[in-house]
């Protein structure tokens, strides 16, 4: 009869292997980043898929009250062995983190080779200061001449402007780059369940037009920054919201921040928005558009969840809609 503790082994085995595995997606996906791009080519890291969410929780809780540095973590990168000076941590969950930085190491070396820039993803708001932790330390590593490595802000979070200002700070006083991708948020139903089940404040804003309020006044100050610091700070402004990117165009003009400058980019899902993406292109800005990568079953959720961050995208489509059908009747009714 196999004993419990052989059981646990075989699992967590198994989930070593299913990271590895991923790995060797993402690598795939810079690969083919590199040889695509005409620009800049970009790709999207979850961390969780390199590491075990529940690490990433007990991280979280540690970084938030200084039980570990960004700084210790950029150097266990490249000297694993360090991870067992930390206190509070088991064997067993040490060696998945040492696994999993070595993880994020060679992602982030591959991206250096290429020329491809990471975008690491925010996730849940109990883990998210776990994945800053990594996200900081690789850029610690990487982004001494560019900004390779990017973090992800959710703006749907009240905490939105001063985790954003206070990273910038961080990595500005280093010298370094710094890389943002400003999104609304995705989570914002598991947020609010999650706070009432622990008994805690929730952490999303009030109301969407809050929500609203709080992503434009982070664009506007990274705006600003890019302005005073130049190449050394870059943003993607990952919205379907036209008043946003009104707004951050705006921005751009009144700060005199070129649109062809590649500091300021501009995103939207493969599939929606074009009505947005595509005058931002033709214009001249810097346009991307995120293609989810993998089987129906593993993408659905993920485009699921992007469809009700932002009610905007339903809003879009129907606009979409209304321009096609125009387009069309236009076309028909030349001849």
């Amino acid at each position: 009869m196999q004993s419990p503790g052989a059981s646990s082994f075989i699992t967590q085995y198994i989930k070593e292997v299913g990271y590895d595995a991923n790995l060797t997606t993402i690598l795939d996906c810079i690969q083919m980043a590199s040889e695509l791009s005409k620009g800049r080519p970009m790709i999207q890291l979850k961390v969780t898929a390199l590491m075990p969410a529940e690490l990433l929780i007990t991280l979280s809780k540690m970084y938030t009250y200084g039980g570990i540095s960004i700084e210790q973590v950029a150097e266990a990168m490249y000297t694993p062995s360090l991870l067992y000076e930390v206190e509070g941590l088991p064997e067993a969950e040490i060696r998945q983190w040492c696994r999993g930085l070595e993880r994020l190491r060679e992602a982030g070396e591959f991206a250096q080779r290429k020329g491809v820039y990471i975008l690491v993803d925010a996730e849940y708001t109990h883990m998210n200061p776990g994945i800053s932790l990594a996200a900081l330390a690789m850029m610690l590593n990487f982004n001494k001449d560019i900004p390779l490595i990017w973090n992800t802000y959710q703006c749907y979070l009240k905490e939105a402007y001063n985790a954003i200002t206070a990273d910038y700070a961080t990595i500005m006083d280093k010298g370094l780059c710094f890389g943002a991708k400003i999104v609304r948020g995705a989570y914002i139903n598991c947020e609010e369940e999650y706070a009432k089940r622990q008994g805690v404040p929730n952490p999303v804003c009030d109301s969407y037009k809050d929500t609203s309020s709080s992503y434009n006044r982070v664009v506007e100050t990274m705006l600003h920054n890019i302005s005073h610091c130049g190449e050394k700070c870059n943003i993607i402004v990952a919205s379907h919201n036209e008043e946003s990117v009104r707004k951050a165009i705006q921005g751009m003009e009144k700060l005199g921040i070129a649109r062809d400058s590649g500091l300021v980019y501009f995103g939207q899902l493969l599939g929606m928005c074009d009505q947005v993406s595509y005058p931002l292109g033709q214009a001249g800005y810097q346009i991307y558009k995120s293609l989810p990568y993998g089987t129906v079953e593993e993408t659905l959720p993920y485009l699921s969840r992007r469809a009700q961050e932002n009610k905007s995208v339903l809003m879009g489509a129907r606009k979409e809609r209304s321009l096609l059908q125009r387009e069309l009747r236009r076309r028909f009714l030349r001849f």
